[in-house]
């Protein structure tokens, strides 16, 4: 186990469920407020303990390394002040950025950072998943925790619906759990049909892998809707280890999809309440 995580966003897409805003403005620059979204996302990382990140974007979308290339060059105390003062300003930030040229799906995006570094295990998070949780207890830092624990690959989870299954990747949980929050996954389909799945819990947005999942990235073979789904390769590697070594943690805060216009914004008003700014609608 590597215990030196780094985390990879995929931020190649084009955003069009936020078009026509994002013709003008990458989604992870759309504002949370008064805030760029990414920077809501890195300070969740950064909270997590995790300092170094690697960017997937596409040429097509200069914006995010120009505005992130100037924040790093600034005071991270001004950029970051809710890390500094949750764990004592000690974390230098490291950016990189890796390009996916062809949209091949999240599989490949992610496939994209991790073969250069094909011993090391790290992070996954999706900027359009944002969560707010405590500083002390970040969505991404539940998984790290665990994480530390174990050994294990995790996979963030929430409970939906039987209805809401069929929008989400759907993770099957061993019994008994390992604790109220905590189970080992048996299995995972992709968006499985309704009425096709005993399955209870959405994955969401939130990953941690041991490196032997770059094998499984590294076969690249499209999935549902003609792309490279991660799921498919969380579920070989759940194969290739007899249906042992991924644990699925039901994660504590307030998840919002802002890949949604009305996501963005709810997002916005979670954010400007939080901060103690009245917002009545």
């Amino acid at each position: 186990m590597s215990q030196n995580l780094y985390a990879i966003i995929p931020a190649a897409g084009m955003g069009t469920r936020l078009r026509p805003a994002t013709l003008a403005t990458p989604k992870e620059l759309l504002p949370i407020f008064d805030r760029p979204s990414i920077d809501l996302v890195l300070e969740e990382i950064f909270l997590s303990g995790i300092n170094h990140v690697v960017i997937v974007t596409s040429k097509r979308k200069p914006m995010i390394r120009e505005y992130l290339e100037g924040r790093v060059d600034e005071s991270f105390e001004n950029w970051m002040p809710k890390v500094v003062q949750t764990r004592g300003g000690k974390l230098v930030p490291k950016i990189e950025f890796v390009y996916q040229e062809e949209a091949l799906g999240l599989g490949h995006a992610v496939y994209c950072a991790s073969q250069h570094r094909p011993q090391s295990d790290f992070a996954v998070v999706l900027p359009d998943d944002l969560y707010f949780s405590d500083p002390e207890t970040p969505a991404l830092g539940q998984l790290v925790s665990s994480y530390r624990d174990s050994g294990q690959s995790q996979l963030g989870l929430m409970p939906v619906s039987a209805e809401e299954l069929e929008l989400y990747g759907a993770a099957c949980l061993e019994t008994p759990e390992i604790d109220s929050n905590r189970s080992a996954i048996s299995a995972l389909v992709e968006k499985p049909k309704r009425g096709t799945s005993d399955a209870r819990h959405a994955v969401v947005g939130r990953y941690v892998f041991s490196h032997p999942i770059n094998s499984h990235l590294r076969e690249g073979e499209k999935g549902l809707g003609g792309e490279i789904q991660l799921t498919d390769a969380i579920a070989k590697m759940l194969a290739s280890s007899g249906g042992h070594g991924v644990i699925g943690v039901t994660l504590q805060g307030e998840r919002i999809d802002a890949g949604t216009k009305v996501g963005l914004l709810r997002a916005s008003i979670r954010e400007a309440r939080a901060r103690g700014i009245p917002i009545a609608l």
